[in-house]
């Protein structure tokens, strides 16, 4: 485990299936708490089987909420350089790779090499920082408890240190190896099956885009020109079934999307990103919906008309506005 912590850094980013709030403040978050509150148990080390390249730590950390509770069990797998390959830990979160517990085990591996304690006899006074943590756990009062928020000191990076970092945030992705490239046939095949099992799922009807192999890749209709081509074809249909009908119409290839979006990649400059906004929950009008929506659950004579309005009409004029994600929309 390197001492500079690149080991930590790397076994999160690299397991893809970790809580993205979790990158780039793993140091502030609670494995570094658990590791100075002596959470953390004796660590082990073993080697793999006719394999010198690679190891195993174990070792056992206290649960936060529980510390009377069975201590969380956990194994991590290194190669000889340091680097973290994988690991497991008994806790909720464990069985995605990495956790709290693990990490905190990656501290206080970090603390004994950076400190040169590793190599020292069992039987001296600096090996202590490997003994177990179980101990009991006695009732204060609050004016006598230790109250501190342990916080790892960050170290100044290179500008090619942040930008290996940057890098790998951009390249993240949640997905797991295996789970990452799907053929077609297998996301049919999925579908397919969980129409089957849950035909009212929220994926078949709230999804935006369908994709429609026998269409064409043509820009998409404004909702305005959607909505008058549905009420001209279908005159004396009841409201409920026409706005079925309506939202039917609401599909579009992925040809289209790509099309439409390369069209309005200027926003506020772009006159087709302009006709498009309208009646559509954009950026800027989703807190005004949500305010509205708010009223009316306390209040139902609450009025809707003004904010109808906004919404078809587009809103106000932006077209001072400069792009808010250059140069993507």
């Amino acid at each position: 485990m390197a001492s500079s912590g690149h080991g930590k850094d790397f076994h999160v980013l690299s397991t893809k299936e970790y809580n993205t709030d979790y990158i780039g403040k793993y140091k502030t978050e609670k494995a570094y708490a658990y590791f100075k509150s002596n959470f953390v148990g004796t660590v082990s080390w073993a080697e793999v089987p006719n394999d010198t390249e690679r190891c195993f730590l174990t070792s056992e950390v206290t649960p936060s909420q529980g510390v009377r509770a069975d201590p969380h069990k956990l194994w991590v797998l290194l190669n000889n350089t340091g680097e973290v390959l994988t690991s497991v830990c008994s806790c909720t979160a464990g069985m995605c790779h990495t956790c709290n517990h693990v990490i905190a085990v990656l501290y206080k591996v970090e603390y004994a090499i950076r400190n040169n304690l590793h190599s020292k006899s069992c039987t001296e006074t600096s090996c202590q920082w490997n003994k177990g943590t179980r101990k009991e756990v006695k009732p204060k009062k609050i004016q006598d408890m230790d109250l501190r928020s342990d916080k790892a000191a960050r170290k100044s990076l290179s500008a090619e240190a942040r930008q290996d970092n940057k890098n790998l945030k951009l390249a993240y992705d949640p997905r797991r190896q295996a789970e990452r490239f799907k053929t077609s046939a297998q996301v049919s095949s999925f579908l397919s099956g969980l129409k089957q099992l849950a035909p009212h799922c929220a994926l078949f009807t709230g999804l935006a885009a369908q994709v429609k192999t026998n269409e064409s890749g043509q820009i998409l209709s404004t909702l305005p020109q959607l909505a008058e081509r549905c009420l001209n074809l279908n005159k004396n249909m009841d409201e409920h079934k026409l706005s079925q009908k309506f939202g039917e119409s609401l599909l579009f290839t992925k040809e289209q999307c790509e099309t439409l979006e390369k069209s309005c990649r200027q926003q506020s400059s772009s006159s087709l990103w302009q006709e498009h906004r309208k009646g559509r929950i954009t950026g800027s009008n989703v807190r005004r919906v949500v305010r509205k929506v708010e009223e009316k659950i306390r209040n139902k004579n609450t009025g809707i008309t003004s904010l109808a309005y906004h919404l078809v009409s587009g809103g106000q004029d932006l077209s001072h506005v400069p792009t808010i994600h250059d140069p993507v929309g």
